[in-house]
């Protein structure tokens, strides 16, 4: 009698098993059904405010194309007519180029001033050549320090690929960070079987160059497929 009654439950808890694998796959094709276009068009939101904030950033990145930002200068002026006067005699005195007032539009310190560290300054220049001319010397300056004016995202990549910028250059390759994109062009003196054995990141090849570029924010995952892949094999499980 108690064998019989055994088995009985037995058959009782596995029909039960059934009937919860056979609604919940049924609850959950339901809320696929209605969550799918929600998904897709909540994925779509994203990639549309993706392309949006890197338009944004390079319209932000050209209307910073004529500055540039100088570091290490004395903070001394009182008037920004006296820190044009400072930088200008430095650009004549190390570089040798003439700058004059009408080829600057606007100069001034930024941030407020904190212990007795120099501000940086940001300078913009009327005439795009001679902010030119001045950035490709900027190795020869000896007293400052000059970069180009990036926005805030543009910097944030820009320092997310200093870790790869220095090993590559370990590796013996030629690499410099282009706006927010890592160039890289092979050594061809380094040992072709360390190259070969050497994963690479991510990257697009253009006129002979490797470019890196910080990996997308969004990626798709089918939660659906993942949960039905975990309740199916109780159901053959119970058939068998």
């Amino acid at each position: 009698m108690d064998s019989q009654l055994e088995v009985f439950f037995e058959k009782i808890k596995v029909e039960m098993e059934k009937q919860t694998i056979t609604l919940t796959n049924t609850l959950m094709t339901t809320l696929e059904s209605k969550l799918k276009p929600i998904l897709e068009e909540n994925i779509q939101m994203k990639s549309e405010i993706e392309k949006l904030q890197k338009r944004v950033n390079y319209f932000e990145n050209q209307k910073r194309k004529s500055n540039l930002v100088i570091y290490g200068l004395n903070e001394e002026e009182k008037s920004s007519l006296e820190l044009l006067s400072t930088f200008k005699n430095i650009v004549h005195k190390e570089l040798n180029i003439e700058l004059f007032d009408q080829e600057i539009t606007k100069i001034h310190r930024l941030g407020r001033a904190q212990g007795e560290l120099p501000r940086p300054v940001l300078i913009s220049f009327g005439n795009y050549w001679k902010r030119l001319e001045i950035l490709k010397n900027k190795k020869k300056f000896r007293a400052i320090s000059i970069s180009e004016d990036f926005s805030k995202e543009t910097l944030e990549k820009r320092k997310a690929l200093k870790e790869k910028l220095d090993m590559e250059r370990k590796k013996g390759n030629y690499a410099y960070i282009k706006g927010d994109t890592l160039i890289v062009k092979s050594n061809k003196n380094t040992d072709k079987r360390k190259r070969d054995n050497t994963v690479s990141p991510p990257h697009t090849k253009e006129s002979g160059e490797t470019k890196i570029t910080p990996q997308s924010k969004f990626s798709k995952v089918d939660a659906f497929s993942l949960m039905r892949q975990r309740v199916t094999p109780k159901l053959n499980k119970n058939n068998c």
